[in-house]
Formats: structure tokens, C-alpha cells, sequence
């Protein structure tokens, strides 16, 4: 099949080794909001494991009820909040650290939107063509999901790390690729194509700091005791 319980709990597994050596990666504090998405991606990927099993397993009502809005939760509270947050922590640039801000508001607000509706339901899930539909109740539909994007694609493209760049660019042609085979239920596979994308962090975490934009990329002291 081509998503079912077996290929979450397979991306769980191995975004949890992967997520695990990217934390231990990190140099600094400012990397590890980056460095735990592989973690919370790994998370995201178990909770829709657990919903697959509630077809030919009886869950405890409460417990499915609690995965249904889980997948939701994260998809759509945590992620625009949580990216440009991430993204900006490693910025050295002024400039782009205040647009990145703005990106960080939209992501704030938009997450406490979208808590909003899941929180007041009804969130049902609904399997079609191997993979999950979500559905909830949320106003503003179009114009949500315009915000949506900028506030992670956005922040991806707006930061001086070219691998989170190459990351952004990813998750572009993810979502395309999930809305065009998957448009009933994109969401679920856009999240679940992005958890793989999101190995690359790894690269960023070890290397980032050597691939930058221009004169964005940080210069070696002594290099720049000797330009001067």
C-alpha cells in the first residue's frame, strides 16, 4: 500500500534514529528548534500509525477521538508557529530577521486560529484511497491556506541557509505533488512526504553554517582581519 499504518510507524522509526542524531548536532541552543522538527515529525507520523490501526482494531473511543485531533494539531498549529520560529533562531541577518518576523506573527496567529476550530470539533478522519482525510470545520478557507504557506514556506525562503532553502523548495513540490494525486486528502500526505523531507535538517544542523547566500554567510575572523 502506498500509506497505511506500516509506512508511519516505518517513517516514525526512522525519523526518531534520525531526529535523534540531529540533536546531537547541535552546537548551540539557537539550532535546536530546528534540529527537534525530525522529532516532532516522527511524533506526527506515530499518532496517524495508531489512527490507521482503529480499522480493524476496537480503540478506546476517547483515544481515537485524541489521534483524530492530534495529526491536525500539529499539522496545523504547531508547524506555522514552530518553522519561522526555527528558521529565525539561526539568523545572523537583521534584515532578514525582520521579515522573518513577519512570518513568525502570521504563523502565531494562524496556529491559534486553526487551535480554535479544532478544539471546538467536530474533527472526524476518514480513510480514502490509502491515506487520511481530515476534516474540520474552519473559516476563511483559501485565505488560511495562502498564510499557511507564507508562514513556512515563506520563512524557508527567507533564510540565508541554503540547505533550508533546498528544504522549502521541497516542500513546495511536496504539496503540489500531494494536491494533484491526493486532493481529498493532501494534507495528510503533504505532512507525511515532508516528515521524509525533513531528514535533510540533519545537513543543516552539521553544515548549515558553511552554506549560506552571498554576503549572508558568515566570514572567518581571521580572513576578515585580513581583508580589512
Amino acid at each position: 500500500m502506498c500509506f497505511s499504518a506500516e509506512a508511519s510507524f516505518v517513517s516514525s522509526a526512522v525519523l526518531t534514529m534520525a531526529g535523534v542524531a540531529t540533536l546531537k548536532q547541535a552546537k548551540n541552543p539557537s539550532q535546536l528548534p530546528l534540529a527537534a522538527l525530525p522529532l516532532i515529525f516522527a511524533l506526527h507520523q506515530f499518532s496517524e500509525g495508531l489512527l490507521w490501526l482503529s480499522q480493524s482494531n476496537d480503540l478506546p473511543p476517547g483515544l481515537v477521538d485524541f489521534l483524530t485531533r492530534a495529526f491536525p494539531f500539529i499539522a496545523y498549529v504547531v508547524w506555522p508557529i514552530l518553522v519561522p520560529l526555527a528558521v529565525s533562531r539561526l539568523e545572523d541577518s537583521a534584515e532578514r530577521r525582520k521579515l522573518l518576523l513577519s512570518c513568525q506573527t502570521v504563523g502565531v496567529v494562524l496556529g491559534l486560529f486553526y487551535l480554535y476550530y479544532i478544539a471546538k470539533g467536530p474533527v472526524t478522519a476518514v480513510f480514502i484511497n490509502q491515506s487520511i482525510h481530515y476534516d474540520f470545520y474552519f473559516s476563511f478557507w483559501i485565505l488560511s491556506q495562502w498564510l499557511y504557506g507564507f508562514s513556512i514556506i515563506g520563512a524557508t525562503f527567507l533564510s540565508s541557509h541554503k540547505i533550508i532553502t533546498v528544504f522549502g523548495v521541497g516542500l513546495v513540490i511536496s504539496y503540489n505533488i500531494a494536491k494533484q494525486f491526493y486532493l481529498a486528502s493532501y494534507p495528510s500526505v503533504f505532512c507525511h512526504l515532508a516528515a521524509w523531507l525533513s531528514l535533510i535538517i540533519f545537513l543543516e544542523v552539521k553544515y548549515g553554517e558553511g552554506f549560506r547566500w552571498g554576503q549572508d554567510k558568515k566570514q572567518d575572523p581571521v580572513s576578515a582581519e585580513q581583508a580589512g
